[in-house]
């Protein structure tokens, strides 16, 4: 691979969505550490959401969406598509997105674990997994 291709999916496939992912979170979610922490990041623009499931889905999952798949691509970039470490590499990338999203069951204070992102960390790892090795 090229370091102008590597370069590339560096920038399109990790930096962009973990990007993307903080400003969808840091512009819906006010009432957080990372806005309390970060909001010096925020573009200057607001998004008016209304109450509907699509909106909330969007706003609350997009963005762990976005997290999940920037992690699990930069595993698998780091990797590498060494024929031998497919066979379980794949598994423990897997593994360890959904050990994120279920460890949020047992930490005290807000509980902040929902279904929905354990299935957008799936849908994140597949695509992800389906654009390193297919």
């Amino acid at each position: 691979m090229s370091r102008s291709s590597y370069f590339y999916k560096i920038l399109l496939h990790i930096a962009a969505p973990l990007i993307i992912g903080l400003e969808i979170y840091l512009n819906g979610n006010q009432n957080t550490w990372l806005y309390d922490h970060l909001s010096f990041l925020r573009l200057p623009y607001n998004i008016h959401y209304q109450n509907n499931w699509w909106n909330q889905l969007l706003m609350y999952n997009l963005p762990d969406f976005c997290w999940d798949y920037s992690f699990a691509f930069a595993l698998f970039l780091w990797r590498g598509k060494n024929a031998a470490d497919r066979k379980y590499f794949p598994v423990i990338v897997c593994l360890l997105l959904m050990a994120s999203e279920a460890i949020q069951i047992f930490m005290p204070g807000s509980f902040t674990f929902d279904w929905l992102d354990m299935l957008a960390a799936a849908l994140a790892f597949s695509l992800s997994y389906f654009l390193n090795y297919v």
